[in-house]
């Protein structure tokens, strides 16, 4: 996989190279210049797999030549561990569960697949990072429960003091160890700002910052493989097209979305989204 900046540079890197770097030094993102074509037949050959095996197969795909199978399944099948139901609503109407990881938030598919990369890129370099972070709850919990005790990394978390959850707070401010919580006064774009300044900062260069907000590739990868399963589970081998209504936020989820619709050669791609609506076809009777 390579990747370049979307802020129009022509310098291309690596998968790893991306998700240690976070930002592009010209503050653009990286996103993959092109992406394999995943046939729809391959696909509904994996419908029997557990969702860490399929998440899995999607991932040495994209990284093919770049990192062994073997060592991408490992790292892929520790950090998904958890289960991801597409539950019946009734006729046509599925809802993708996506708050079965360890902080209930879907936020944990990307920050556990980052911890797990990050933390073998860096000692396989022999060196170290701090991850900055803003967040308003969700991000925050599940990147610090993510690199929790991981080797070679620094966690510093920042979010608006009176603005998360008492539960949220705990969940990022007791765990001590290479995770560090900040409040700041003020909003979540304050805390943004400060990341955002202190990636601009030379100063701090020593410190080989890195984000774990969906800037980095790492964070919007892994969600694309819950798109996928989702899929199988209302298509199934009917090929029928489905369509996913996507709550996003700040549009991470609807990147990783349209990265999966990148991939397909089927009549319509897998999508995602926390509450999926199945269009016509053989598809979606529960």
């Amino acid at each position: 996989m390579r990747l370049r900046s979307t802020s129009g540079g022509t310098r291309d890197v690596g998968f790893i190279d991306a998700l240690l770097e976070g930002l592009a030094p010209d503050g653009g993102l990286y996103l993959p210049i092109d992406l394999p074509v995943f046939r729809l037949e391959e696909i509904q050959s994996w419908d029997s797999l557990p969702f860490a095996g399929l998440a899995s197969r999607v991932a040495q795909r994209l990284l093919e030549g770049e990192l062994e199978p073997a060592l991408v399944d490992r790292l892929v099948t520790g950090a998904l561990n958890f289960p991801v139901p597409t539950t019946c609503l009734q006729e046509r109407l599925f809802a993708l569960e996506l708050f079965h990881g360890p902080t209930l938030a879907f936020k944990d598919f990307g920050a556990r697949f980052l911890a797990r990369f990050f933390g073998h890129a860096l000692a396989e370099r022999g060196d170290h990072a701090t991850i900055l972070v803003a967040t308003s709850g969700d991000t925050g919990s599940a990147v610090a429960r993510g690199f929790a005790g991981v080797p070679r990394v620094r966690v510093v978390v920042l979010y608006p003091a009176g603005r998360v959850s008492p539960f949220q707070e705990s969940q990022m401010a007791t765990i001590g160890g290479n995770v560090h919580a900040l409040r700041v006064p003020g909003t979540f774009d304050d805390c943004q700002r400060l990341v955002k300044a202190a990636f601009r900062e030379p100063e701090l260069a020593s410190l080989r910052l890195s984000s774990a907000n969906s800037i980095n590739i790492g964070r919007l990868l892994p969600q694309s493989f819950y798109y996928v399963a989702s899929y199988l589970a209302v298509a199934g081998r009917s090929g029928a097209p489905v369509t996913f209504v996507v709550p996003s936020g700040n549009l991470g989820n609807l990147t990783a979305r349209q990265t999966s619709r990148a991939r397909r050669s089927a009549p319509r791609p897998p999508g995602s989204s926390q509450r999926s609506r199945n269009s016509e076809g053989a598809a979606g009777r529960c």
